[in-house]
């Protein structure tokens, strides 16, 4: 039996792909040790094929939890921030295990990672490396790696985010004291995951792949958007104003990553093949 209750979080909204969410779901299901608890948030309106996956998996699931919202998309308001700090304020696990709707989990993922937590109690943010796929999870397109030890987690985040947000887990009331995600139009993931560096609390990235995610050229896409855009400028200034980025290393992310989102996307992915693959 675990010492700490572990809980999957994922949000689902309209434009998700049903067949991908099924797999995402078959891989929570067949986990070799179950977690306590499964979160799913749905924001809006869905398709009814998006509802009737999820309901397929109400006895096959441990503890599925599903919460209709409201469309949470406002100026100040970011949907999915909004749909992971509600799931966050509904649970009483002591660790989220988050995943997206597209990815798939390592059947053993709740298994490691309970093993070692339960090993390694002052860790408060775990993560572990991944395999990226294709949009049909057919073709292998390499793994991504991140830093092992905290100290090296520390070095890394100046400059990139340390932690590969699908195969994190990491311990809620911690998240909570910290704020939750902050309301950005994208990378809420690495603006939380700094905020854990910078008050000093422990992290670790296991070297095992524990996440198969899916990366195509859909994802080099939507990172080249106005939205993906707006929301590097929204996290960077979040980071600046917590005070873990100086005002140069500030200066060097808002020149960098404004200037990479404005490259051509064929571009963008061999610098992404080339820098983050490995």
């Amino acid at each position: 039996m675990n010492k700490y209750k572990f809980g999957f979080l994922l949000s689902v909204y309209k434009n998700d792909n049903p067949y991908y969410l099924d797999q995402c779901l078959d891989s929570i299901a067949k986990q070799t040790i179950a977690a306590d608890e499964t979160i799913i948030v749905v924001e809006g309106e869905i398709k009814i094929e998006l509802k009737n996956i999820i309901f397929n998996y109400s006895d096959k699931i441990q503890q599925l939890k599903v919460f209709f919202i409201e469309n949470q998309k406002g100026p100040l308001n970011y949907g999915l921030p909004s749909s992971l700090n509600y799931g966050l304020a509904n649970t009483e696990v002591d660790y989220i295990v988050r995943i997206d709707s597209d990815d798939i989990n390592c059947s053993s993922r709740i298994e490691e990672t309970s093993n070692f937590l339960i090993q390694n109690p002052e860790i408060k943010l775990l993560g572990s490396n991944i395999e990226e796929y294709d949009e049909e999870m057919l073709i292998k397109q390499g793994q991504r790696r991140v830093p092992e030890y905290h100290i090296e987690i520390l070095k890394y985040s100046k400059f990139r985010n340390p932690f590969n947000g699908p195969a994190v887990t990491f311990h809620r009331l911690t998240a909570i004291k910290l704020g939750c995600y902050p309301q950005v139009a994208s990378n809420e993931d690495y603006c939380l995951w700094v905020s854990f560096l910078k008050y000093n609390f422990l992290t670790h990235n296991l070297q095992q792949n524990l996440v198969k995610m899916r990366a195509g050229k859909g994802i080099i896409g939507r990172r080249s958007s106005n939205r993906y855009m707006k929301g590097e400028w929204q996290s960077i200034r979040f980071i600046f104003g917590i005070g873990y980025f100086s005002f140069s290393l500030f200066l060097f992310h808002l020149f960098t990553r404004t200037l990479v989102r404005l490259l051509p996307v064929n571009l963008i992915s061999k610098i992404y093949s080339k820098f983050l693959r490995k």
